[in-house]
């Protein structure tokens, strides 16, 4: 039998014994073997200079893709996933990625593939590699609520950074979640695939859930909805396998709403959703009801930037460290780029009625953020040198405006 080559924009590999292939919409490959032997890979490449493979990457203390290789001659079997990376030359930052998933079925883009994360002998994740498929046009569209009309938003779009967001744009912003690397890990993550570092992350996961929420046509929205869920099955395939995120500045953000969603898209029933949601992520521990917060009257959720600081927002201010990287520092150097990241994904759960299982707490501290406490609390903040811009969102490179304008319109109308 013939070798096969499969190419992905800068990325290819050859295989042979492969009775079929089918390339999905972000690039990934499935690939059938021809006999219960499996494929055997050829060979694998870039044509942007440096390159790196593994098979079956865990979802803890994963190797950087780009500074491994795998053997020609390897034999992949049904539930194995080869994924290859690409570097230009002289850098250090992956820049493209390609998963290729070996299926026993014959391969069809009808379908979403299983995990390109995860050790294939975790718990669930062989199972969702090479026993159960989800077909993309059984995804619950009709689910998807026709809320946030986005022309009526109160945003110029012609301001810096306030491009309007369209759901082509997302999709070139949100190509695949190949998350390598538990904490540090981000040279390992293709940058040219989506923007892997947690606000960041979590500010596009933001628009991409209030586009959700629109009053775009259904089938408008298919590819963002069908984009998600494919994201939501990959990074299952880390947290089935062991990943847990740690609360950590800016890092780790969005993974969570981004599954939640996937889960609930998939007809998955929410008994079987914590298997995945079992508080190991950054949004389970960066928010809290703290009871009261006596500078804000009225208010009971806090935050911190890092999980080794304990909840400060209980305490009067005068309690409060303004020393590095204590809670102050947090609040004036990562609250709107952590709380801001998030305010789409809290309008988009109200509206899907799914706040219960992202966090009551972190719907209720943005509400706060968007609010902003009453001037005497402000002034007293001010005092100690706390200057957060309350009320406004963050979104680097487009958008910039837009889920705040959602939410100031729409938090408050959901039944």
């Amino acid at each position: 039998m013939a070798n096969v080559t499969l190419t992905t924009r800068s990325v290819r590999a050859t295989f042979h014994n492969v009775q079929s292939s089918t390339q999905h919409p972000d690039g990934r490959w499935e690939i059938e073997p021809a006999s219960p032997s499996g494929v055997s890979l050829v060979s694998y490449s870039t044509t942007d200079g440096n390159c790196g493979a593994t098979v079956n990457t865990p979802g803890r203390s994963a190797p950087d893709v780009q500074s491994v290789q795998v053997p020609a001659g390897r034999i992949l079997l049904p539930g194995d996933v080869l994924l290859v990376a690409s570097t230009l030359p002289g850098s250090g930052q992956c820049d493209d990625m390609t998963s290729f998933h070996i299926v026993p079925w014959p391969t069809s883009s009808d379908y979403f593939t299983g995990p390109a994360l995860g050790s294939k002998t975790a718990e669930h994740v062989f199972w969702a590699r090479a026993q159960q498929r989800f077909k993309r046009s059984e995804i619950l569209l009709d689910w998807l609520p026709s809320i946030v009309d986005i022309d009526s938003l109160p945003v110029n779009w012609a301001g810096w950074g306030q491009e309007k967001p369209t759901i082509s744009w997302l999709l070139n912003e949100m190509v695949a979640a190949y998350d390598i690397g538990d904490e540090w890990g981000l040279t390992g993550s293709p940058s040219n695939l989506y923007r892997s570092y947690g606000r960041d992350f979590a500010s596009r996961v933001s628009v991409a859930m209030v586009m959700l929420c629109s009053t775009l046509p259904k089938e408008q929205k298919r590819p963002l909805a069908e984009r998600i869920c494919q994201m939501a099955i990959d990074l299952a395939g880390a947290y089935l396998d062991g990943r847990v995120q740690t609360n950590n500045g800016g890092h780790f953000q969005g993974r969570k709403a981004v599954i939640l969603l996937g889960m609930a898209l998939l007809r998955l029933q929410p008994d079987d959703w914590s298997i995945v949601l079992k508080g190991q992520f950054q949004e389970d521990k960066a928010y809290a009801d703290v009871g009261s917060i006596p500078w804000a009257p009225g208010w009971r959720f806090g935050w911190r930037g890092h999980e080794s600081l304990p909840f400060e927002w209980q305490k009067p201010l005068s309690q409060w460290s303004t020393a590095s990287y204590g809670p102050l520092w947090y609040v004036n150097n990562y609250m709107q780029a952590n709380v801001g990241a998030q305010v789409g994904t809290a309008l988009a759960m109200r509206l899907l009625k799914l706040t219960p299982f992202m966090s009551n707490a972190m719907d209720g501290f943005v509400a706060q953020w968007m609010q902003g406490p009453n001037s005497a609390g402000a002034r007293a903040l001010a005092a100690i040198g706390g200057t957060p811009d309350w009320g406004g969102d963050y979104s680097s490179g487009g958008a910039s405006g837009f889920c705040a304008a959602a939410w100031n319109k729409y938090a408050n109308q959901v039944g």
